[in-house]
């Protein structure tokens, strides 16, 4: 399979901290053992500044042999600026206190898988999202920037996704992201995309329309990313998708995403009486 442009060769979040956190490393690596039972310290001491694990029954595989996949834990040495994540907060449709619970934020800690990308990608996620779980569990937070996703979440949220179900975790936990755009020079044109999908090597979605309901274009958008994340990249070009209504068929081509970051997706065509754009 080719990789969509845009694949993170590295995956991470940032934890919004109202001040620089005090790290246990032997707390963390408590946390971790409970969901990452294989896990263990990098350089093998529990008392090291060194925030960085592995897991060793999650292997990697290289020319020369295997490496297990690993996380590195560190706090960021420069001051959170508010305004470089003005883009993610305008895209954080389901945490709508993010902008005021952001400006409290003054220090952040990054949360960075290495040497995991050779994994197959829902093994990747899934441990991702283990040793997230047990990190926001140790390292007060008060929002988290999910890089990949460009979105601010809410740890609450997340651990509550996290609890329920998988799948729960892929809509709610910060996984995907489904984005809006108003065509600013065409009045009444809209254009959704996912975000998230092109992260772990699938291809991301993207809807250019007009006169259908924004809420409508969202559930096609998630039940369509679901579907490539729990199939691959099943989605042909010339194919078609059920659309909003159970009798409609949207048809799938491939193209360059009309805005950033800049990758190939799957752009979906409502039908000649919503479409927007050249086709």
């Amino acid at each position: 399979m080719d990789i969509p442009d845009g694949f993170a060769t590295t995956y991470g979040v940032e934890l919004l901290c109202e001040k620089p956190p005090v790290i246990s490393k032997a707390q963390l690596l408590e946390s971790l053992e409970k969901r990452c039972p294989d896990v263990a310290p990098l350089d093998g001491k529990t008392d090291s500044d060194m925030l960085a694990f592995v897991y060793k029954d999650h292997l990697v595989h290289l020319s020369d042999g295997f490496i297990p996949a690993q996380t590195f834990i560190a706090i960021s040495e420069q001051r959170l600026d508010v305004e470089e994540l003005r883009t993610a907060l305008e895209q954080s449709w389901n945490f709508p206190e993010a902008q005021s619970v952001v400006e409290k934020c003054v220090a952040s800690v990054l949360v960075t898988d290495l040497m995991s990308a050779g994994l197959e990608y829902q093994e990747r996620l899934e441990l991702f999202q283990n040793v997230l779980a047990s990190v926001i569990e140790v390292i007060p937070c008060l929002a988290i920037h999910w890089k990949q996703t460009q979105q601010i979440i809410s740890p609450d949220a997340y651990l509550q996704a996290f609890a329920q179900s998988p799948t729960e975790r892929f809509f709610a936990g910060g996984a995907i992201n489904v984005r809006l755009f108003n065509i600013s020079d065409r009045p009444g044109e809209m254009l959704m995309d996912t975000l998230g999908l092109s992260a772990l090597g699938l291809t991301d979605l993207q809807c250019h329309f007009h006169n259908l309901n924004p809420d409508d274009v969202t559930k096609v958008l998630y039940n369509t990313a679901f579907y490539l994340y729990k199939n691959g990249d099943v989605i042909e070009d010339g194919n078609t998708i059920q659309g909003i209504a159970p009798d409609s068929r949207w048809r799938c081509r491939f193209e360059d995403a009309l805005v950033e970051p800049q990758r190939v997706v799957i752009d979906l065509n409502p039908g000649k009486l919503f479409a927007a754009g050249n086709r």
